[in-house]
C-alpha cells in the first residue's frame, strides 16, 4: 500500500496558502492609508448573476450591494452617483458621501444595485459612474450588465440568451 498523506497533505497547504490576499497597490484594503483621498471600489464590472454563465428570471429583481471605500487619510467626499443605461438596472445610494475617519467602517459606502429584467436577453451598455474629490481616480466607472433568462418550460428552448463573443468563458456557451 502506498502511502499519499505527504503529497495531499503538501498540496492541501499550498492550496490554502495561496488563498490569501492578493490586493496590493492604493487600494489595497489592509494595506496603509495614502495621505490624499483614495476612491477604491470592490469590483470594476457587476454581472448580475452571470459568474458561472447563468442569468436572472424575467419578471424578478434581484440586488447586488456595491462598496465603495476611501483609502485615503484626507476625507473622499462623493460628489456624484449616477446609474445610465437600460432601465433594467436601477440604485439606491451611497449611503453616504463623505467618507473619512480612522476605522475601517468610517471610511466605507454601499450603493444597492437592482437588476429586473422583463425581456429574454442580454442586458448592457449600463454604467455606474462615481465622482469625487479622489487623487486616483476623480471619476470611476463601473459597467455593468445582466442576461433575462426564461423559466425552462418543454417548449422554451434555451433559458438564457446568449452571451456577445466578448464575454470571456462565458461566449462559447
Amino acid at each position: 500500500m502506498k502511502r499519499s498523506f505527504p503529497i495531499v497533505g503538501t498540496l492541501i497547504f499550498v492550496a490554502f496558502a495561496s488563498c490569501g490576499k492578493t490586493s496590493t497597490g492604493p487600494c489595497d484594503p489592509d494595506g496603509p492609508l495614502g495621505d490624499k483621498p483614495r476612491l477604491c471600489t470592490e469590483r470594476d464590472s457587476i454581472g448580475f448573476n452571470q459568474e458561472f454563465c447563468s442569468g436572472t428570471y424575467i419578471g424578478t429583481s434581484v440586488p447586488q450591494t456595491f462598496m465603495i471605500w476611501n483609502n485615503g487619510i484626507e476625507g473622499l467626499n462623493i460628489s456624484e452617483v449616477t446609474l445610465t443605461g437600460d432601465p433594467a438596472f436601477t440604485m439606491t445610494g451611497p449611503t453616504k458621501t463623505m467618507l473619512t475617519g480612522t476605522k475601517k467602517e468610517d471610511r466605507q459606502a454601499f450603493v444597492q444595485l437592482f437588476f429586473a429584467p422583463t425581456q429574454y436577453k442580454f442586458y448592457g451598455n449600463t454604467k455606474l459612474t462615481i465622482k469625487s474629490n479622489a487623487e486616483n481616480a476623480p471619476e470611476k466607472v463601473i459597467e455593468i450588465s445582466g442576461r433575462g433568462c426564461r423559466a425552462a418550460t418543454a417548449d422554451a428552448g434555451e433559458m438564457c440568451p446568449p452571451f456577445p463573443p466578448d464575454a470571456g468563458m462565458c461566449s462559447a456557451m
